[in-house]
């Protein structure tokens, strides 16, 4: 049952804005997403990488059709970017890997039927798991893999195309050390794109009151996510 309620849960793309001026770009497209599902289990199955990932024919623009039909306003599409770039600097995207035809399949197919789409940095396990042991050491690796995300999406629509910088940071990482991680991904986007629209949430899973108590980014352009589970 709780597998069940979690993903129940996770396909509702829960956003609030944190802002005093309702009138900025951020709260302007937070309230474009409305009903939102999440195309779980398909590239970020991190359980399956890397001898059975992935179902390539999982979802197809029929999917999305369908969910449109239905009165869906936004895709997010949860992606283990960081299995499929170098371990080395300057941390290139694997680009000739099969995922990332995929994400660019799911591109076309939202623009195409007027959808908007959340690409999330789905990242949050072993061996790239971020820690407050080694927050620090993994920083260069995650803002270079956000530095090329960045210049391969970026001429994406950014009123329609948005960027979840990673997927629940856990437990392992406080709240502060978390933020220091999420302004350094931030800032990087930011030398190479002010238009897109960012999203994050906190650690612990990206709990309610951890965002609570995260002190918000200088950057008005951000949406920040929970995400709820209760009662499990």
């Amino acid at each position: 049952m709780k597998n069940i309620f979690y993903f129940l849960t996770f396909i509702l793309l829960v956003t609030t804005v944190i802002t005093s001026n309702a009138q900025t770009t951020a709260w302007t497209r937070a309230n474009t997403l409305q009903k939102g599902m999440n195309m779980s289990a398909w590239l970020e199955a991190e359980w399956d990488f890397p001898a059975n990932y992935l179902d390539t024919f999982k979802y197809t623009k029929n999917h999305f059709i369908f969910l449109k039909n239905l009165g869906y306003k936004t895709i997010r599409l949860p992606v283990m970017f960081e299995y499929v770039a170098d371990t080395f600097p300057p941390y290139n995207l694997q680009t000739s890997h099969i995922a990332y035809s995929l994400v660019d399949s799911c591109i076309s197919w939202t623009q195409s039927i007027g959808l908007n789409l959340v690409i999330d940095n789905h990242t949050f396990v072993a061996p790239y798991e971020i820690t407050n042991a080694n927050y620090l050491a993994m920083l260069p690796r995650i803002c270079g893999v956000w530095k090329n995300l960045t210049q391969k999406y970026q001429s994406l629509n950014p009123t329609t195309t948005f960027f979840e910088i990673r997927n629940e940071p856990t437990d392992a990482i406080s709240t502060a050390n978390w933020r220091i991680v999420a302004k350094a991904i931030i800032d990087t986007i930011r030398n190479y794109d002010t238009q897109h629209t960012i999203i994050t949430g906190a650690a612990y899973w990206n709990d309610g009151d951890s965002l609570a108590n995260l002190t918000p980014f200088a950057d008005t352009n951000i949406i920040y996510t929970f995400h709820y589970y209760r009662p499990e």
